[in-house]
């Protein structure tokens, strides 16, 4: 997957959410490689229909037009790609070691920092996608006022003050890093995922019922699934759905 050498980058102090407005853009015929950066989110959203917390002064939001010439069972590759380049730009704008947890958060000292949503868009009556919306959002510092109470025991941030000179850059070094990373075979970016793996070795459950009971994550398989090993030592693979760690008492 390749993308355009200029990026056409709109920013704008506040937005409802950058995912949504850049769909729009794209029904409109908007080009590959159109980036929208908001500094805050008044209705910014997360996978399973979830809201994402975007207040101003904490954070950076962005989304990313890509027009793929894949299969629509295929995008969920970006994803895998968009959280391993997030995870190098953290690491080298904030200078703090950061995990992926599958499938697409990042974490710090066991807090999630990051949150990434890719949406497709499928061509009618074909395999393929029309285009793909991959969103990010970075929590930079914590909200004066504390997280909201639904998640401030998960929430946490990559740094602990906010620094209004990391966003730019936060955002140019991982489109730099993704653009790089999506021109490379996805065997060597599942390398890179793995060796970042918040959950390898842990005793998972799943909220979302995508099987019943405790099971302990073995890896990631070929595709980006997640390999879980059931409690009757049954093998499988999640392709979607998500998993917490249980934490023994």
């Amino acid at each position: 997957m390749q993308l355009p050498e200029q990026w056409h980058i709109i920013e704008k102090e506040c937005s409802p959410s950058t995912n949504t407005e850049l769909k729009a853009l794209a029904e409109q015929g908007a080009a590959e490689g159109t980036v929208l950066i908001a500094h805050r989110q008044t209705a910014g959203r997360g996978r399973l229909g979830r809201s994402f917390f975007s207040p101003p002064n904490t954070g950076l939001y962005l989304s990313v037009l890509l027009r793929p010439q894949c299969k629509a069972e295929e995008g969920t590759r970006i994803t895998t790609v968009a959280a391993v380049a997030a995870a190098k730009a953290a690491e080298q704008v904030c200078g703090t070691k950061v995990q992926i947890k599958w499938v697409n958060d990042l974490y710090r000292a066991g807090k999630k920092v990051c949150g990434i949503l890719t949406e497709g868009q499928p061509i009618p009556n074909e395999n393929r996608l029309a285009y793909a919306v991959c969103g990010v959002g970075f929590n930079l510092c914590p909200p004066k006022e504390g997280f909201p109470p639904e998640i401030a025991p998960i929430a946490g941030s990559l740094t602990d003050t906010f620094d209004p000179t990391l966003p730019m850059p936060l955002a140019l070094t991982f489109l730099e890093e993704f653009r790089k990373d999506l021109a490379l075979p996805f065997s060597e970016i599942l390398e890179e995922y793995r060796s970042r793996s918040l959950l390898t070795g842990k005793t998972v459950f799943s909220p979302t019922d995508s099987f019943s009971g405790d099971a302990t994550v073995l890896g990631i398989d070929e595709e980006g699934g997640l390999r879980i090993a059931l409690s009757d030592g049954t093998e499988q693979i999640l392709r979607g759905g998500e998993v917490s760690v249980r934490i023994r008492e």
